[in-house]
């Protein structure tokens, strides 16, 4: 009789399923690998809009704060009594250039300062910043009574410049500001900025500043400069007014409005990466209004 000796090793079947199931798990890995990139990718779009956001707010949020808001004073406008026009332009007891250390500055917030039409300078926003100096009686403090009244009708804002504007950020698609009264009413430029200081307690007299701010993260932004025709229809969709019939509604709640997944109006033909790559914040800043 004769002994045979066993073979051991696996069938081409077994082989067979085994391939398949090494494949569909490695195909399970790399799409779990494309939702983590995407979800990375997703969280630095949104620190770098948080990043943009916080800066502008925390500066604006500073000069409302030490805002020099009295009746011999402008505020938010551009323009004498006879043609006033809105602008987000105000006096704060920030300190400017002045010399004598009692220093007031004259601060003017908007897109794309130092002009240009380069994708990069139409979503600039910068803080113009024109520091002067003011002499009081004695020393009170602002606000007190002026030997040198501040002017209280601007002629002309002054002109930026690459020496008194600071660029607080890139990649703003719009940017826009309004009040709301006593009532819960919402103030929308070009309604004027109006002030009761006999009757500071009025409903009508405003009480809080709202900032509306839209940006774009930096790797949208990044793919948006690369055609000016991307950031045409970027910028048309968002328009810098209400639409006519609005009311109570901030811009915030506007452009959320636009970038509704299944309602808004955004162009369908901007890639993804730059429909996703936008986020609006808000902020109410009250107004430090003093009686005269």
């Amino acid at each position: 009789m004769f002994s045979s000796k066993e073979r051991s090793g696996f069938t081409l079947v077994e082989l067979l399923v085994s391939i398949t199931i090494l494949s569909l798990i490695l195909l399970m890995l790399a799409r779990a690998m494309g939702y983590v990139s995407q979800l990375w990718v997703s969280g630095i779009g949104a620190v770098d809009n948080y990043t943009k956001a916080r800066n502008i707010l925390t500066v604006l949020d500073r000069d409302v704060q030490k805002m020099v808001l009295r009746p011999d004073i402008a505020a938010f406008v551009n323009g004498n009594s006879s043609s006033p026009s809105p602008a987000c332009a105000f006096y704060t007891n920030v300190e400017g250039s002045g010399t004598d250390g009692r220093t007031v500055s004259l601060v003017q917030y908007l897109l794309n300062p130092l002009g240009g039409t380069a994708p990069a300078a139409q979503t600039t926003l910068g803080r113009v910043n024109t520091g002067m100096n003011y002499t009081m009686s004695g020393s009170t403090p602002l606000p007190g009574t002026l030997t040198t009244p501040l002017p209280a009708a601007l002629t002309q804002l002054p002109t930026p410049t690459a020496t008194n504007t600071d660029n607080l950020a890139t990649g703003v698609i719009q940017f826009q500001w309004q009040f709301v009264d006593g009532s819960g009413h919402i103030i929308t430029p070009p309604t004027p900025f109006s002030y009761n200081f006999t009757t500071p307690g009025a409903a009508t007299n405003p009480r809080a500043m709202i900032i509306s701010v839209l940006v774009l993260n930096n790797s949208a932004y990044t793919l948006a400069t690369q055609s000016s025709s991307l950031m045409t229809k970027l910028q048309a969709d968002f328009p810098g007014t209400m639409p006519t019939g609005t009311t109570n509604e901030t811009y915030s709640q506007y452009w959320n409005s636009i970038l509704n997944p299944t309602t808004g109006t955004l162009d369908a033909t901007l890639p993804p990466p730059i429909r996703s790559g936008l986020q609006v914040f808000q902020r109410y800043i009250p107004l430090p209004v003093s009686a005269p």
